[in-house]
């Protein structure tokens, strides 16, 4: 096959793809783009010519992709994104007139720790920027949205497979509590052995395996029930005030739940290490200004929401 120039590719043809090859409609994707059908189905030929490749085939009354158009999907998105990041780089960025769209990946911990402080500042300082926060993937899914450009930035506690390629900087420093509805009969004080013996709600994010705790007690020839695992934070309160489990979260969620009644805190009856919570984004996001500007509005809405020791 002859060598393709660049100088004689009309770069447009590439933002058409994506398009096509997101929606899989001709319609769908001009209405993406904004252009009208007519001139996505001269773009589909053209690029079919360029690439020597259908792209897109018929089956019945739908369109799926061959395999030369999978293969192309993921590099495209990314070479788009930091075709982006480059121009965005180029530009300043006010945010009282931007219209950004920030991308975040963090778990309703996240949102309760970030979102009431910073939302307020989002509309006080960028009222036209807006804000998604996303649900959390496998760390490997979130690495690839985060390479692709789907996602501008994750709050994660460090781990070792991220890889050299991301920039990371860090918002809170946490330790952990454990909650009991307000009128149990362990509400004064949770020493070890009852604290085994009770039944426990466990924050599972992934849905599946144990915590910290389970390896601390393991430490000690121990070992505790799980009766409930839940998925995220948001019905833990609940659960909590209407039962007899005990469960050991983040001190500053715990002391949030119990601001809000029938619940109290105590703290664990094993020493569980402090964690740290950092936000993570891809190295080519750097230099970008806008993405500064998010970065810093992030961590001081963290700061905001961090715990205070008596």
């Amino acid at each position: 096959m002859p060598e393709t120039h660049l100088a004689g590719v009309d770069l447009n043809l590439l933002v058409a793809l994506d398009a096509l090859l997101a929606e899989r409609h001709v319609t769908r994707a001009a209405a993406r783009v904004g252009l009208t059908q007519s001139a996505m189905s001269r773009a589909l030929a053209r690029l079919r010519d360029l690439l020597g490749d259908e792209l897109l085939v018929r089956a019945g009354r739908a369109m799926v992709a061959t395999p030369r158009a999978e293969a192309l999907t993921d590099p495209l998105r990314a070479l788009l994104a930091d075709a982006g990041a480059l121009l965005r780089r180029a530009t300043p960025f006010d945010p009282a007139t931007s219209d950004r769209a920030f991308r975040v990946e963090g778990g309703d911990f996240i949102e309760e720790l970030v979102l009431p402080a910073l939302v307020p500042r989002l509309r006080a300082e960028a009222p036209g920027v807006s804000l998604v926060a996303v649900g959390v993937h496998t760390s490997a899914n979130a690495l690839d949205a985060l390479e692709r450009g789907d996602l501008d930035a994750i709050a994660s506690v460090p781990r070792d497979t991220y890889p050299p390629t991301l920039r990371a900087r860090h918002l809170i420093t946490d330790g952990f509590l454990c909650l009991l509805r307000a009128d149990h009969p362990d509400a004064s004080a949770l020493d070890l052995p009852r604290y085994v013996a009770l039944d426990h709600l466990l924050v599972s994010p992934m849905g599946g395996g144990g915590g910290i705790v389970d390896a601390l007690l393991a430490e000690r020839g121990l070992a505790r029930r799980v009766a409930v695992r839940v998925q995220g934070f948001l019905p833990v309160a609940s659960i909590i005030a209407g039962s007899d489990l005990v469960t050991t979260l983040p001190a500053t969620l715990a002391r949030r739940v119990a601001a809000r009644g029938g619940v109290v805190v105590l703290p664990p009856p094993i020493p569980i290490p402090t964690f740290s919570l950092h936000l993570y984004w891809h190295a080519r996001q750097d230099g970008d200004p806008g993405h500064r500007w998010f970065r810093d509005a992030f961590a001081a809405a963290a700061r905001d929401g961090a715990p205070r020791r008596a």
